[in-house]
């Protein structure tokens, strides 16, 4: 079977992460830009492409050399712009949220769940002795982990737990506290794996759902859950319906108020160790990208 990856060249930085992940465990495969292949069609079978706006009103054209599938990473934010098209321009909707399946069905989509995983080329244990940070966050600020946060200030405060917070617009939030960091800007995957292995633990916050995405359930903040558990580092996350399916309890660490949050923050470091080492091993044998590339040549084949 011969399959093209398309990418838009101009699609963000997180669609390019996903794209060269799977470029690493498909060597034989073709992977090109949308422009490179419309200059220059080569003879496929199948073009996966990853989903950007701007791409769309190509699909139609890409359909006339081959079958189409794309690859949508879900925002919560903009599912009520997908929702209605990909009828007639492909042939299957790849999601990487559980959650979107039954509202893609209704509109009329063949629509394959194919989550994110971990690129275990740089999300590995490369532990350090001494850990540089307490406690970390990635994300960027929406309101529901800008709220977090305040909530958890005086908690941290009282404990004197050093909290750094890596991600855009935190200047949106107005905690004054010696002990939290705010570090504006976009991590690159290999800072990310740095941070999450000079750490010993991660708060991962799923986005709020928005108005337009209300049957929405993320497993995870997209992605860094694989990433912070390939690293074997400590993550604590809010449990959602679909979470347990993709991290079992003993590896990972669920809360459900702010109470618990601050006792998961407080537990000893040897626990802390016992439980990361278990989801690192856990995701190294079910949640790769290459096994994610497996799935999709299986669906596609």
């Amino acid at each position: 079977m011969k399959i093209v990856f398309l990418i838009y060249k101009s699609a963000p930085f997180s669609h390019h992460n996903v794209y060269s992940a799977f470029k690493d465990v498909l060597p034989e495969v073709e992977f090109l830009t949308v422009d490179q292949f419309l200059d220059d069609p080569i003879a496929t079978e199948w073009i996966f492409v990853f989903d950007h706006y701007q791409i769309r009103p190509l699909y139609r054209q890409l359909k006339s050399y081959a079958r189409v599938a794309v690859y949508v990473l879900e925002d919560p934010y903009e599912i009520d712009q997908t929702k209605y098209i990909f009828l007639s321009e492909v042939d299957y909707v790849f999601t990487n949220d559980e959650g979107v399946i039954d509202t893609r069905r209704e509109c009329g989509q063949d629509v394959v769940f194919l989550p994110l995983a971990c690129r275990h080329t740089i999300f590995y244990p490369n532990p350090i002795e001494n850990k540089k940070y307490k406690l970390v966050m990635i994300g960027n600020a929406f309101p529901n982990r800008i709220a977090t946060i305040e909530q958890l200030s005086p908690f941290i405060l009282e404990n004197q737990i050093d909290f750094h917070v890596f991600g855009i617009n935190w200047y949106k939030c107005k905690v004054k506290n010696p002990y939290i960091h705010f570090h504006n800007g976009v991590i690159s995957e290999t800072q990310l794996a740095q941070i999450y292995n000079a750490s010993e633990a991660t708060l991962e916050i799923n986005r709020d759902l928005h108005k337009y995405n209300e049957h929405n359930v993320p497993a995870i903040t997209p992605g860094r859950g694989f990433s912070s558990l390939g690293c074997a580092c400590f993550t604590i996350t809010d449990e959602r319906p679909t979470s347990k399916q993709f991290f079992p309890e003993d590896g990972i660490a669920y809360y459900h108020s702010l109470d618990e949050l601050q006792d998961l923050i407080l537990l000893s470091k040897p626990f802390k160790v016992k439980i990361a080492k278990k989801g690192s091993f856990y995701v190294m044998q079910k949640h790769t990208f290459k096994h994610r590339a497996e799935t999709l040549l299986n669906i596609l084949s």
